[in-house]
């Protein structure tokens, strides 16, 4: 089976559902799907890894802060196996660093999760690479809003992430 993840524009504004579905192509968590975040504004680009039972760690951006300006941050949310969210209602915040947070990308590790994204906390035109890894009730593991990856001058942008072949703990 797998779990699936997407933007839903249902209730005016655009938030993350999710649905978990069988090999046999059942549809195992509620009609229509289980929302993640439905907090004002939108939320949007959803990115999905394994939690290694069963459930999924789920990252978007997240509009909710900045008041329907596009002054996103990122936010995460974690489903068990069963279809239930395990963090805080709407997501636990991963970035909410003043500037705009985006182009996140994610790795499922041993113990959680960890997140890479742009981050216009410097001005836009000087992003930034941050990243942050969330343990598996959520607690962000490394310097709150993140830890800068690289804040050379100029642009930094469109991260990528993979694993090094370690066993995931620091």
């Amino acid at each position: 089976g797998a779990i699936a993840v997407w933007e839903d524009t249902r209730n005016a504004s655009t938030d993350i559902y999710t649905q978990r579905i069988s090999a046999n192509g059942t549809l195992l968590w509620a009609a229509d799907g289980v929302p993640l975040c439905t907090a004002a504004f939108n939320q949007v680009k959803p990115k999905i890894v394994s939690d290694g039972t069963g459930g999924a760690v789920i990252a978007w951006t997240d509009d909710r802060n900045g008041g329907g300006a596009g002054n996103y941050d990122i936010y995460a949310q974690r489903i068990n196996s069963s279809g239930v969210v395990q963090w805080a209602a709407d997501g636990l915040p991963v970035c909410t660093a003043t500037g705009i947070q985006n182009n996140l990308q994610m790795l499922a590790d041993n113990s959680g999760a960890m997140i890479v994204w742009s981050d216009g906390r410097g001005g836009s035109a000087n992003a930034d690479i941050y990243a942050q890894r969330l343990n598996q009730v959520g607690t962000p593991l490394w310097t709150i809003n993140g830890m800068s990856v690289c804040n050379a001058s100029s642009l930094q942008n469109m991260p990528q992430i993979i694993s090094d072949g370690g066993a995931g703990s620091a």
